[in-house]
């Protein structure tokens, strides 16, 4: 059970850092929008909005990165204890 994480078809291979339509104002204040549909916000500028969304994607990378580390590591304890 190697397999590399899945990805959707229509996913780009190399995804942008952000996108900017991902970045909008209602009410003179800046939110960003999450893959899941969630505002986030409000910043009181664009360039904070678009800051904050870099910050956030990089924690959900990293935060993915860990849950696979501990999903191979869990597989490749059971895989010893079930072998002993």
């Amino acid at each position: 059970m190697n397999d590399p994480p899945k990805q959707r078809k229509d996913d780009p291979k190399e995804a942008p850092p952000f996108r900017t339509h991902r970045i909008h104002a209602i009410n003179s204040e800046w939110y960003f929008l999450t893959r899941a549909g969630q505002n986030i916000g409000p910043f009181p500028n664009k360039k904070a909005a678009e800051e904050s969304l870099a910050e956030f994607l990089e924690t959900v990378k990293r935060m993915s990165k860990q849950r696979l580390i501990i999903h191979k590591v869990a597989i490749e304890r059971a895989t010893k204890h079930r072998a002993s």
